[in-house]
C-alpha cells in the first residue's frame, strides 16, 4: 500500500511522461495507494487551480482526479490519534493516511516528510527512490 503526496500527484498529472510520472503511473497502476477526504480535497484544490491551465485543460484534470479517485483506497484517519510528528504541520495528513492505510511507502519530494525516514515501519521516499526500491524488490 503506497501514499502518494499532492505535489507528486500533480507532477505526474502534469508530466505523464517525465521520469516521474512513469514511475507514478507504474507505481498507481501496479500497486495500491490510499487517500483520505482531506488529502483528495488538498490535491483537488491544488489541481484545479488557474496557474495549471496553461499546462492542461480543465476537463483532462478532472479526468484525472475522477481516476485517482476510483482506483484509490479510501481510509478514514478518524479511527487513529492526530499524528504531530512532521515539522510542516499540514503534511502530518500524509503520515495519518499512511498509518490508517497501514501503508508500506510514503512518495514524496517533500523534505519535512523524508527527513522522518523510516517512520513507524513506513518508508518515506522520493518517487525516484521508489522506482529503484521497487525494481530491485
Amino acid at each position: 500500500m503506497l501514499v502518494i503526496d499532492t505535489n507528486v500527484l500533480i507532477s505526474s498529472a502534469l508530466f505523464p511522461k517525465s521520469p516521474l510520472g512513469k514511475i507514478v503511473g507504474r507505481a498507481v497502476e501496479f500497486q495500491s495507494f490510499a487517500l483520505s477526504g482531506e488529502t483528495f480535497a488538498e490535491l483537488k484544490e491544488v489541481l484545479m487551480r488557474e496557474r495549471f491551465d496553461r499546462y492542461l485543460g480543465k476537463q483532462t484534470r478532472i479526468d484525472f482526479l475522477e481516476k485517482t479517485a476510483a482506483k484509490a483506497r479510501w481510509v478514514d484517519t478518524g479511527q487513529i490519534p492526530h499524528v504531530r510528528d512532521c515539522r510542516d504541520a499540514k503534511d502530518n495528513k500524509f503520515l495519518e493516511v499512511a498509518l490508517a492505510a497501514k501503508a508500506n511507502h510514503l512518495i514524496t519530494g517533500d523534505q519535512d516528510l523524508l527527513m522522518l525516514d523510516p517512520w513507524h515501519g513506513i518508508r518515506i521516499l522520493t518517487p525516484a527512490d521508489f522506482g529503484v526500491v521497487t525494481e530491485d524488490e
